[in-house]
């Protein structure tokens, strides 16, 4: 039964904003909006973590270092459009993941990314206080082990009225 009520509520979703609230929640929702606030968040992270921040080559990925292990973060586009050129640029440091509402992934979580974005556009289109759930692409070297990155909790107060 979860399974089928779930079901219709992705159905709704993506039907209501086919209808044209895609168009008057878009332009807020936008997370590239955001990119600034997502990579200050990210450095803030790792220096909390005591983590040596790198010059930046690219404006959305903070590489830095810490005891032998390098990562390479950055937001990541729910649709997946940027991730090819950062494996290009990052891809040789070591193991690409997917980092989202708490957990690694070893490919993007599309789906699942796309869907709570709807949900949140629906929030923001009736009067509620929408949080933006960025999708952020990890590049790990193999001295890093995954607890490192699980330590950093990108995902702490993306509320959009906070940000």
């Amino acid at each position: 039964m979860k399974v089928a009520t779930k079901g219709l509520l992705i159905v709704f979703t993506l039907a209501v904003a086919s209808l044209g609230l895609k168009g008057k929640v878009e332009k807020p929702m936008s997370q590239s909006k955001y990119n600034h606030r997502i990579i200050q968040g990210i450095r803030g992270a790792l220096t909390d973590q005591n983590f040596v921040i790198l010059a930046q080559t690219d404006p959305l990925t903070v590489t830095a270092y810490k005891d032998g292990c390098m990562l390479s973060i950055g937001p990541s586009q729910t649709e997946g459009g940027g991730d090819s050129a950062f494996r290009a640029t990052y891809g040789q440091l070591g193991v690409i993941s997917f980092w989202y509402l708490g957990k690694l992934y070893g490919s993007l979580p599309s789906a699942e990314g796309l869907v709570n974005r709807y949900l949140e556009r629906l929030k923001f289109a009736f009067g509620g206080s929408p949080q933006l759930h960025p999708i952020y692409h990890v590049i790990r070297s193999p001295y890093c082990d995954p607890s490192q990155v699980e330590s950093l909790e990108l995902d702490s107060n993306l509320r959009l009225d906070r940000l």
